[in-house]
């Protein structure tokens, strides 16, 4: 008689995009287990009838040590599909999986679970906002900070420029998780190059879920005026946290006139 058992956990999903999702599983094997190997993890279809867990249901195998007790499986299953989560016991002979353990067929010791992942909608349009418009001083360029906030995407993209060339220049990024929840909010400073300083410039920020339809951006576009640079050096230079006007003469040399580092 075996002196094993085997609980799951809990069953918990991790990401919500499609085709597929992350899925963590944690069991627990209890007592001793020298007569099994490895557990294996299915995942069963809702509506499929059961004789045997079958092969092509496996999503994962799990060594077992003699000294641990706690396990996690971390399949990649259907997003939006309702299954039965399986946990089978077996043990192995020269390599090979045995069908019986201790002269009861291997399916006798396997547990299941409920279980129904779940897919968000889509990404949507993402809420755009400006973060704050700068004119250039000693510390920073010219520049517009743009943020935004969204869901459920995996890459976005700004295009901008001014009204005639609105998408003159591209900044992508694609979206990384912390922890267990992708990053969908972000900012980014975009430098303005002097001969567009004090006009109107247009932000196009989209995304697009990619394992959905990598050719379906969302996208939400604004208008911003960009700052005007300073034309006196004395508020330039109380800008820059530089004394006037003994401060600036650190910074001038042949290469730079107060003009050049004023960007006027």
């Amino acid at each position: 008689m075996v002196d094993f058992s085997i609980n799951f956990i809990s069953v918990k999903q991790m990401t919500f995009t499609s085709p597929t999702c992350k899925v963590e599983i944690n069991f627990h094997v209890g007592g001793p287990h020298n007569d099994i190997d490895l557990v294996q993890v299915y995942a069963i279809p809702a509506g499929q009838t059961y004789s045997s867990a079958g092969l092509g249901n496996v999503v994962d195998s799990v060594d077992l040590e003699m000294t641990e007790f706690d396990y996690p499986s971390l399949p990649d299953l259907p997003a939006g599909t309702s299954m039965t989560i399986g946990l089978c016991p077996r043990s192995k002979t020269g390599g090979v999986l045995d069908d019986q353990i201790d002269d009861q067929y291997w399916e006798t010791y396997c547990i299941f679970r409920s279980f129904t992942t779940t897919l968000n909608a889509g990404p949507g349009a993402p809420q755009v906002s400006v973060s704050s418009i700068e004119p250039a001083t000693l510390n920073n360029p010219n520049q517009i900070v743009i943020a935004w906030s969204g869901s459920d995407y995996t890459n976005g993209q700004v295009l901008w420029g001014p009204l005639n060339n609105a998408f003159e220049y591209e900044w992508s990024w694609t979206v990384t998780d912390q922890g267990n929840l992708p990053q969908y909010s972000g900012e980014q400073a975009f430098s303005i190059p002097s001969a567009l300083q004090g006009k109107i410039l247009s932000f196009r920020v989209e995304v697009v879920n990619t394992y959905q339809d990598a050719s379906l951006w969302f996208p939400t576009t604004i208008g911003v005026q960009s700052a005007r640079n300073y034309h006196s050096a004395r508020n330039f230079l109380q800008a820059s946290n530089i004394g006037f006007p003994t401060g600036v003469r650190q910074f001038l040399n042949g290469a730079h006139s107060l003009r050049g580092l004023m960007q006027i």
